[in-house]
């Protein structure tokens, strides 16, 4: 059986998407490693936690909640305002509500109906 590393797959994927007219840009180039002074590399921009979207959590944040990555523990919500009007909501959803509570009735008694129409033969 022939092996193939990830290496030859990495190397026939860009081949491949070079000839389809793709360009391959290396990795650094893109967005080159922060110096390690803690600065900003060049032509990056700083980061900014941004709640609701992104988080860089520390090691120390992670191993505090037993190292559970799920986003929303570190993310949290956005500090939305909306102009939701909670009487108008109630009211509508109330009413929605009432509908299908009578349109269950109506479903139910058919069923019922239905299920008696049914006939068991004894064998």
């Amino acid at each position: 059986m022939t092996k193939i590393t990830e290496n030859t797959i990495e190397e026939f994927a860009i081949e491949l998407l070079e000839r389809l007219g793709y360009q391959y840009i290396y990795a650094p180039d893109i967005a080159p490693e922060f110096p390690s002074d803690g600065g900003v590399p060049e032509g990056r921009g700083g980061y900014e936690d941004v709640k609701g979207f992104c988080k860089s959590a520390t090691i120390e944040e992670v191993a505090k909640i037993d190292y559970v990555l799920t986003p929303g523990r570190y993310v949290g919500l956005a500090d939305e305002e909306d102009d939701f009007d909670f009487n108008e909501r109630f009211t509508s959803l109330k009413t929605e509500f009432e509908e299908q509570l009578k349109e269950e009735a109506v479903l139910n008694k058919r069923i019922a109906e239905n299920l008696a129409k049914i006939e068991l033969k004894d064998e």
